[in-house]
């Protein structure tokens, strides 16, 4: 393991086989989320990365209809083809899925919720962990596809040297 910026995991983690694609505004990736804490998540990436840099990630849940997507994460650590990100930020809806997914899975349904002050607590969360399938996740490989046409037109208006 290369460049550990944090202490050894202090939270249980929860193994998964969750499709990713993850990058910058340089590069787009795909991968695998392999397991993941309520603090962090390790992936297996197509793409290397390195220790501090930022990222981007949009993942496809079995369990879920549409993609989850973390606007904001920032690589912990990378060994080989594996590496591990923080999660900072996503959308409340995400973040509070994620959150209870792995109440229910680790076995935390005992814990107090999260939440802003005054925020009422949805009771038995495992309906917003577990929604009904209604389609399979396909917008990755379609946002994978707009992404590479954009480069690929930033590209071609860049000047060429004779």
């Amino acid at each position: 393991m290369k460049n550990r910026m944090s202490p050894m995991r202090r939270h249980s983690r929860f193994p998964v086989s969750w499709r990713v694609v993850y990058g910058t505004t340089e590069f787009v990736a795909e991968g695998t989320v392999l397991d993941l804490t309520t603090r962090g998540w390790r992936i297996a990436g197509t793409m290397p990365v390195a220790p501090g840099m930022p990222l981007r990630l949009q993942v496809c849940i079995p369990e879920r209809p549409e993609p989850l997507h973390v606007l904001r994460a920032t690589v912990l650590w990378v060994h080989d083809h594996e590496f591990a990100i923080e999660a900072h930020e996503m959308a409340r809806r995400d973040e509070t899925w994620v959150t209870e997914f792995l109440r229910h899975k680790l076995g935390l349904m005992w814990m107090p919720q999260e939440g802003p002050p005054g925020t009422p607590h949805q009771v038995g969360g495992e309906a917003s962990w577990r929604e009904t399938r209604r389609q399979p996740c396909r917008p990755v490989m379609d946002d994978i596809l707009k992404q590479f046409l954009a480069l690929n037109m930033i590209l071609s208006d860049i000047p060429t040297e004779a």
